[in-house]
C-alpha cells in the first residue's frame, strides 16, 4: 500500500470513528428525551441505550457510503427530523408532568408543523401552511382518542407525516438546498467558482484579479467572442450547424457588437428587485440590473476581457462585462465557461462575489429558425441551474443549488435584426424580462475569435 493510500485508509478511519461518536451522542440524547417523556429513569436509561446504538451505527453507515461533502440520502434527513420532532415532543412530556397532556396536542402538532419540520426555513411557497395543516390534523386526531397521550409520538407522526406529504406534494423544489460542503472544484464541474476578496466587484474586476493571480490581461480585444466556437457545444442535443450565421457571429464574436435593453419587471418582484439593488447590487457592482426603461435608455456599455491562466495547456475566461454608460457602474460582471457532460453541451457563467460566486449552468439547445435556446428548466443530468457558493480560503467549495430560480435565453433573428430575450422566473413564474437587440458596431467588424475559451469536461 502506497502512503496515499495509506493515508486515505486512516482519514476514513477518522472519519467513521467522529461519525460513531457524534452520531452516539446525538442519539442518546434524543433516546433520553423521547424514552423518558413520561418521566421514568429506566426508560429514559433505554432510550438513550438504543440511541446511541442506533445513532452511531447510522451515521457510520451513511458516513461509509457517502461521497465525501455531500449531504446524507434523504431517508436519513427525514428520519432525523422525526426523531428530533419526537424528541420535541418527548419534552414537553416532561415539562407538562402531571397536566392532562391531550390537551396540548393541537398546539403542539402546530409548533412542531411549523417549525420541528422546518417548514419556515425551507422558503418554499406554501410549506408552512402544509406543516401548519399537518400539525393540526395530527394534534385533533389524537386529542379525543385518550388522556394520556403521547406528545412524543404525536411529534413524530407530524413531522413524518409533513415530510412524506411535502416530498410528493413539492417534488423537491425547496428555494435553496445544500449540496455540500468543502467539496473539490472537480466534484461540481457546474460551478464556475470565481469570487473576489474585495467587497465590490465592479468593471475592473478582471484586471485586479489578473494582477492577483499573475494572469496575463487584455480589455476588449477586437473580435473576441463569449465563447471560441460553438463546436464546443456540440451533442447529440445540440448541433451548431442549424444555428444562423448572425446568431452564431455574436456568440463567437461578441465584442463586435453594441447592445440596447428593455427590461420588463413583473410589478410583484420590483419592489423586492429595488429594495436589493438599493442595500446590496449597487454597492457591490454586481447584479445592478437597470431598474427602469429610463434607466437603460441612458445607454449600456459591453466589453469582453480575456484572462490567460497559466495552466497545461494555458486557456482563456472570457469575462464579460456590462455597465451603465452614464457613470461607469456595472450591470454585472460574469465569467463564461463551457463543459461537456454526458455529450451535452453547459454554458456556466460564473457571477463573481464577495468570498463566493453565483454560476448560472445552461444548457445549449437548438431553437427554431436558427435559433441558440440556453435553458435551465428541463435538464435530466441535473447540471442546469443555478449555485450559490462559498469559497474557502483553501480553494473548496460550500455550495446551495436553488432549484426554485430558472433561466431561459433565446438569441434569434426577426425581421432583419438580431434579438435576445432573456427570462428569469422562480417557481414557473416570470419576474424579469431583459430584451437585448444586438447590431455591429461596424460594417467592417468581423474580428476572429481570440484563443482558447476556459472549456471543462466531466
Amino acid at each position: 500500500m502506497n502512503a496515499g493510500a495509506a493515508t486515505e485508509v486512516v482519514e476514513r478511519r477518522r472519519s467513521n470513528v467522529e461519525a460513531a461518536i457524534g452520531g452516539g451522542v446525538l442519539g442518546a440524547t434524543l433516546g433520553a428525551a423521547v424514552g423518558g417523556s413520561r418521566g421514568d429513569a429506566v426508560h429514559a436509561l433505554v432510550g438513550a441505550t438504543l440511541g446511541t446504538a442506533v445513532g452511531a451505527s447510522i451515521e457510520v453507515i451513511t458516513e461509509r457510503d457517502g461521497i465525501p461533502g455531500r449531504p446524507k440520502p434523504e431517508w436519513h434527513r427525514i428520519g432525523m427530523a422525526t426523531w428530533f420532532a419526537a424528541a420535541i415532543g418527548g419534552l414537553a412530556d416532561l415539562a407538562l408532568g402531571p397536566i392532562t397532556p391531550a390537551l396540548f396536542t393541537v398546539p403542539l402538532g402546530l409548533v412542531i408543523g411549523l417549525v420541528g419540520t422546518v417548514g419556515l426555513l425551507s422558503f418554499r411557497r406554501n410549506r408552512p401552511l402544509l406543516g401548519l395543516a399537518v400539525g393540526l390534523v395530527v394534534g385533533a386526531a389524537a386529542t379525543p382518542l385518550t388522556d394520556d397521550v403521547s406528545l412524543a409520538l404525536l411529534g413524530a407522526i407530524v413531522a413524518l407525516g409533513f415530510r412524506l406529504i411535502g416530498r410528493w406534494w413539492f417534488g423537491g423544489r425547496d428555494m435553496v438546498e445544500l449540496l455540500g460542503e468543502r467539496l473539490e472544484r472537480e466534484h461540481v464541474p457546474f460551478v464556475a467558482p470565481y469570487s473576489s476578496p474585495a467587497a465590490r466587484i465592479g468593471t475592473d474586476w478582471p484586471a485586479r484579479t489578473a494582477a492577483e493571480l499573475g494572469w496575463a490581461h487584455t480589455h476588449n480585444p477586437r473580435g473576441v467572442g463569449l465563447v471560441t466556437s460553438l463546436e464546443e457545444l456540440r451533442g447529440p442535443r445540440f448541433d451548431p450547424d442549424q444555428v444562423a450565421p448572425t446568431v452564431r457571429h455574436f456568440y463567437e464574436h461578441t465584442s463586435d457588437y453594441s447592445l440596447t435593453i428593455t427590461p420588463v419587471w413583473n410589478r410583484r418582484a420590483q419592489l423586492l428587485y429595488w429594495l436589493f439593488k438599493q442595500l446590496i447590487a449597487s454597492r457591490i457592482g454586481q447584479a445592478n440590473l437597470p431598474f427602469t426603461q429610463t434607466e437603460a435608455q441612458r445607454g449600456v456599455v459591453s466589453a469582453i476581457d480575456t484572462l490567460t491562466v497559466p495552466a497545461d495547456p494555458p486557456h482563456d475566461l472570457r469575462v464579460w462585462t456590462r455597465s451603465y454608460a452614464a457613470n461607469g457602474d456595472a450591470l454585472y460582471v460574469g465569467v463564461y465557461t463551457t463543459y461537456l457532460y454526458q455529450q451535452s453541451g453547459f454554458v456556466s457563467v460564473g457571477f463573481p462575489l464577495p468570498k463566493g460566486n453565483f454560476t448560472a449552468t445552461l444548457r445549449a439547445e437548438n431553437g427554431p429558425g436558427g435559433a441558440l435556446f440556453l435553458q435551465t428548466r428541463r435538464d435530466e443530468l441535473g447540471h442546469a441551474g443555478h449555485y450559490l457558493s462559498a469559497v474557502e480560503s483553501d480553494g473548496r467549495l460550500t455550495v446551495l443549488k436553488v432549484p426554485a430560480l430558472d433561466e431561459e435565453i433565446h438569441v434569434f433573428e426577426e425581421a432583419g435584426s438580431l434579438k435576445t430575450e432573456h427570462r428569469f422566473l422562480v417557481w414557473g413564474q416570470v419576474f424579469l424580462s431583459l430584451n437585448y437587440t444586438m447590431a455591429l458596431k461596424s460594417p467592417a467588424a468581423a474580428g476572429e475569435a481570440v484563443g482558447p475559451t476556459a472549456r471543462r469536461r466531466a
